[in-house]
């Protein structure tokens, strides 16, 4: 899941036989927005629902604020109808090595022109990656049944504070060695779950 305004409900996920490691039922990848995934029944799969980093390169840079996004990854949206949806998401910028280098906050998107602007210069060049962060994404995930996987869910993306995770019942069942339900590396609200 990608996109914006989703709903995932009311689905049956499954391997049949022993959990699968190379399969992952439901990814949720930021910076999508108002995002409700319950319902669902996720039976032996690598992994049950993972949370990932929106991820995106700079293709030209303009000035030293400004910069054309990369066709791919595609990490920010360049949403047409409403292109102050990024205005106020930062940017975490990343070295060839993954290591953070700074950080930006988006000014504006122009739609016409496809030219994301910064608040304040920063030094980017063609090719450089970064993370986004959009500040509320309005996620929620609930009632969800997950069972049998080997990494059953996985909250590795930066979350917000609008990220809940509530009233899921997630189970080891017949998978053996597996050290944890629920893995957070982010900022998520997590309520009721069994």
């Amino acid at each position: 899941i990608s996109a914006c305004d989703t709903i995932v409900s009311d689905n049956q996920i499954y391997v049949r036989g022993k959990a699968d490691p190379l399969v992952t039922a439901i990814r949720i990848r930021e910076p999508a927005l108002n995002v409700n995934i319950h319902d669902n029944l996720i039976r032996n799969c690598g992994v049950g629902m993972i949370t990932e980093k929106g991820v995106a390169s700079v293709m030209e840079v303009l000035d030293n604020r400004t910069f054309l996004r990369s066709k791919s990854p595609s990490g920010i949206p360049q949403d047409r109808i409403r292109p102050e949806t990024v205005k106020s998401w930062n940017l975490i910028w990343r070295d060839s090595e993954g290591k953070h280098t700074g950080t930006s906050v988006i000014e504006s998107f122009d739609p016409k022109t496809d030219r994301f602007r910064l608040k304040e210069s920063f030094a980017m060049k063609k090719g450089d990656s970064f993370d986004v962060n959009a500040p509320t994404l309005n996620w929620v995930m609930h009632d969800n049944t997950i069972t049998d996987c080997l990494r059953p869910v996985v909250l590795d993306s930066y979350g917000s504070k609008t990220s809940i995770i509530r009233d899921n019942l997630v189970v080891r069942g017949n998978t053996t060695n597996i050290p944890l339900g629920i893995e957070v590396h982010g900022s998520f609200q997590i309520e009721n779950n069994r």
